[in-house]
């Protein structure tokens, strides 16, 4: 019942769990860490920066209390089912496998960047108009004109993959606090469906950046959610 437009008018998932209830699903975090945001400024600027990626870090530390709340509202609500919380697969690729996770629309975007630097006639005007599209301020946008570069570098993709790693440690440590209705399941784990499919590989489970519903970048594609379906089920 917020303010995802690709989810208006739909009922707060938890109004349907009962004592027949006999099986939860859940992944729930990314969006309290503002991962999305994160991404973003991997795009956009440097993310792998120490001085200020370290509030991503610092909001999975946090990260217990709210978690906390959301597993014991299940817990309470479904009294008899069985909860299976899934972790975060690696979405971002390992930078020695791959240059460019984002492909032709990042390639497209940097000459747009280039052309609107170099003030060609109407480029500016399409940069700043992604620029909003995306989320971004007007300040990070000339920032990113006058540069003249969009990049995702190899730092940042291991970054990427870093914060992916602890929040899904923090997230599997949460789970793991006395509640024997709660398992954890791990998309990081040896021989996970996910495993190879990554951005940038030849048949990739996620969705890079998707103009038409920004909201589903970066999440899975069909053959991520049917990964997740292969995990519930070996789990089960």
């Amino acid at each position: 019942q917020g303010d995802n437009p690709p989810n208006l008018g739909e009922h707060a998932q938890d109004e349907a769990l009962s004592s027949d209830t006999d099986v939860a699903t859940i992944s729930i975090g990314g969006n309290d860490i503002g991962f999305a945001q994160f991404v973003t400024t991997c795009l956009f600027l440097d993310c792998s920066d120490s001085n200020w990626n370290q509030q991503y870090f610092d909001a999975i530390d946090s990260l217990p209390s709210s978690l906390d709340d959301a597993y014991d509202d299940i817990l309470g609500k479904a009294s008899n089912a069985q909860i299976y919380i899934l972790g975060y697969p690696q979405v971002i690729p390992d930078p020695s496998t791959c240059s460019n996770p984002l492909g032709t629309w990042v390639a497209a975007f940097n000459t747009l960047v280039q052309d609107a630097h170099a003030a060609v006639p109407g480029a500016q005007d399409v940069v700043v108009a992604i620029g909003h599209w995306a989320g971004v301020s007007d300040t990070l946008i000339n920032a990113v004109i006058s540069a003249g570069e969009v990049t995702f570098t190899a730092n940042e993709m291991t970054t990427g993959r870093n914060l992916t790693t602890a929040l899904d440690e923090e997230i599997q440590d949460t789970v793991g606090i006395l509640r024997p209705r709660l398992h954890y399941v791990d998309p990081l784990a040896a021989g996970s469906p996910f495993t190879g499919h990554e951005l940038c590989t030849d048949n990739p489970y996620f969705n890079g950046v998707d103009v038409v519903n920004k909201e589903y970048s970066f999440h899975p594609n069909p053959l991520g959610q049917n990964a997740y379906r292969q995990l519930l089920l070996s789990a089960m």
